[in-house]
């Protein structure tokens, strides 16, 4: 692999998979969810749930598999995604843990707490050979910082399976070991993760320096198809098919909506799952997540016609 090409990706079309001659994609998002209650109101969160609001608004059927606890909040998260339109078939009641909740300090306060339903994700068997026709399962290395506990069984479990993933990697020094760390990343499809997390992990196997020579490595020892790491302000560095990309924001700046990258990787997924190529998916998961920052919510009132301001690419 050589050289790296700089992407100056214009505008395309963001339209519902279905109505643009894409085939239809079935994905499984499993893992961690939370309430959130702010000054704007109340709304659920996680990468498992946020990824399945925009994959489904982009036409992919996602099946969100998560645990919400016999509480008040648990039945504001199920209203809220019933709301939205996605499928609540695959959600757990859990009659021992509260729902997940995310708080006001940002993201490590909401990890770090005390166990919550989510944690008890369990296998249940008669999902399991649906799930595993599923085109792609996307998953967060947040169950991995609870050893023990059914819901990392769970994830392991399907791992084995051998099934086609995306594997968001975000995480603080010391908080997952090495082999368990190595287990989620073999046979992964699609990998996830920022300059930090990538100088860590691979910090591990060699002294190597260089962002390129950390990102080979990891093609090399896990056969990793494709490694997206975010670089900070809306830039993105792209290893696939052989070849590095570089994208960068135009204007530079980080985007004010702290699940920005959620944002891009629902965009990202599927056009690379419908076979178009880099500069395309990368200029879809790029204009969606301007496109909703541009709104100031997490949920746009109205996702769906927030496309047609980007016609014409």
């Amino acid at each position: 692999m050589s050289g790296v090409l700089i992407l100056n990706c214009l505008p395309v079309t963001i339209a519902y998979m279905e109505n643009s001659g894409n085939k239809s994609l079935q994905a499984a998002c499993f893992g961690e969810s939370f309430w959130y209650a702010s000054g704007n109101g109340f709304y659920p969160i996680g990468f498992p749930v946020i990824l399945s609001f925009y994959l489904h608004q982009l036409g992919v059927d996602p099946m969100l598999i998560t645990r919400v606890g016999l509480d008040e909040q648990g039945k504001k998260v199920i209203r809220f995604v019933e709301e939205k339109g996605l499928c609540t078939d695959y959600f757990q009641i859990d009659y021992d843990y509260p729902t997940g909740e995310w708080t006001n300090n940002g993201t490590k306060a909401s990890m770090h707490a005390s166990p919550q339903a989510w944690n008890n994700i369990i296998a249940e068997p008669a999902y399991i050979s649906k799930f595993q026709h599923a085109d792609i399962w996307v998953h967060s290395s947040i169950p991995a910082y609870y050893p023990g506990t059914p819901c990392l069984q769970t994830l392991l479990s399907i791992i084995e399976l051998n099934v086609r993933r995306v594997f968001y990697l975000s995480l603080p020094a010391s908080i997952i070991s090495k082999a368990l760390l190595e287990q989620c990343l073999k046979g992964t499809f699609m990998l996830y993760t920022g300059v930090e997390e990538l100088e860590l992990i691979t910090g591990w196997f060699s002294n190597i320096q260089s962002l390129t020579d950390r990102v080979n490595l990891l093609h090399q020892k896990f056969m990793i198809p494709y490694i997206i790491i975010s670089t900070g302000k809306g830039g993105y560095f792209i290893s696939a098919e052989d070849k590095s990309y570089q994208y960068e924001n135009q204007d530079g700046k980080k985007s004010l909506n702290p699940f920005a990258d959620h944002i891009f990787l629902a965009g990202l997924i599927p056009a690379i799952l419908n076979g178009h190529d880099i500069c395309r998916a990368v200029a879809t998961g790029a204009q969606l997540t301007e496109l909703v920052s541009s709104s100031g919510e997490l949920y746009p009132v109205n996702p769906v016609s927030l496309p047609d301001q980007y016609r014409g690419g």
